[in-house]
């Protein structure tokens, strides 16, 4: 997953019904608008997302081209929720927003993909929620899939 868009002090990333200006972002017909929270709330927030983090399973499929063997590689590794990906619904925590690249080399020449995405706190996902890296010659995918969990 890729840095987040800087946020000011007290701001969240919240669900709106449109989006039209600079600090907002539309993924699969939900519209997040960075908006500014009392600093008592967006404690409050702070502390329900202590309750999840971000669960990143890595993998990597290989292609009987590079050593002959065709099984998985694979790792999880967890991160904690910041503030920077919260997602809020209602004043309420309603899961992270995600930031993923799909890159694609193909001899010298790379290209890469920015895709978006949400997990919500009741396990539902919407967008991309994956890096994806995909080497030719050779035939490998290196993927990083996100999920949230309840710790």
């Amino acid at each position: 997953m890729q840095d987040y868009p800087k946020l000011l002090p007290h701001q969240l990333w919240t669900m709106a019904e449109t989006a039209n200006g600079a600090e907002e972002l539309k993924i699969e017909g939900v519209c997040l608008k960075a908006m500014t929270y009392e600093p008592d709330v967006y404690e409050a927030i702070l502390v329900q997302a202590k309750a999840y983090r971000i669960v990143a399973d890595t993998f990597i499929e290989r292609g009987s081209v590079v050593d002959g063997r065709q099984e998985d590689d694979g790792e999880t590794t967890y991160r904690d929720v910041t503030g920077e990906c919260i997602v809020v619904r209602d004043d309420q925590f309603a899961g992270i927003f995600t930031l993923c690249i799909h890159k694609e080399k193909i001899k010298y020449v790379e290209h890469e993909t920015q895709c978006a995405g949400i997990l919500y706190t009741d396990g539902t996902q919407i967008g991309i929620n994956y890096d994806e890296y995909h080497r030719n010659p050779g035939h490998w995918y290196l993927t990083t899939v996100y999920t949230l969990e309840k710790r």
